[in-house]
């Protein structure tokens, strides 16, 4: 939101207050190596996601895809949830060795034109709120009596999805 309202008002104030030296075609490369700089200190900041252990595994899952993907195998012991962004991408997330944390453990996930498969053991209890805007997210995981779940144990699965897909199916 933030950056809409930065480019709106970056267009409007010289229109307001009359800036005739003010041309827009000199400054918006600028405002890309800004932006450019921005992301990258942004990302260095959470370059080692919380909770992330020396062989590897790590507790909180932190993945972007920008036009690609690929697949991440979860092993983590202890894993509390964490977020996915995919633009033009996406990626398939196999928590065959993973276990849940106690309590409510969240993914927070945005997919535009993108999306991904989160392969999710039978005993763990997955509960999805997804808004769908020209795309879906749909629970294809198949269902088996014998099968327990720990209601400590609660893997939440959020966020949007905008003319993209993703899915949760069974291990």
């Amino acid at each position: 939101g933030w950056i809409l309202i930065s480019i709106g008002a970056f267009f409007l104030i010289p229109e307001i207050l009359d800036l005739q030296w003010f041309r827009f075609r000199m400054y918006w490369p600028l405002l890309l190596i800004i932006f450019g700089f921005i992301y990258i200190i942004r990302q260095r900041a959470h370059d080692t996601p919380m909770g992330e252990k020396p062989d590897g595994t790590a507790d909180f899952l932190d993945d972007t895809n920008v036009f690609g993907g690929g697949d991440a195998k979860i092993t983590s012991p202890n894993f509390r949830g964490g977020k996915v962004t995919a633009i033009f991408g996406g990626s398939n997330y196999f928590f065959e060795g993973a276990q849940l944390s106690e309590g409510n453990n969240v993914i927070d996930l945005f997919y535009m034109f993108g999306g991904g498969t989160f392969h999710v053991p039978n005993d763990w209890t997955v509960k999805s709120d997804v808004t769908a805007i020209f795309g879906g997210f749909s629970d294809k995981r198949r269902t088996s009596i014998e099968s327990s779940t720990d209601p400590n144990k609660i893997l939440y699965i959020k966020g949007i999805v905008i003319f993209g897909g993703g899915e949760i199916k069974s291990v």
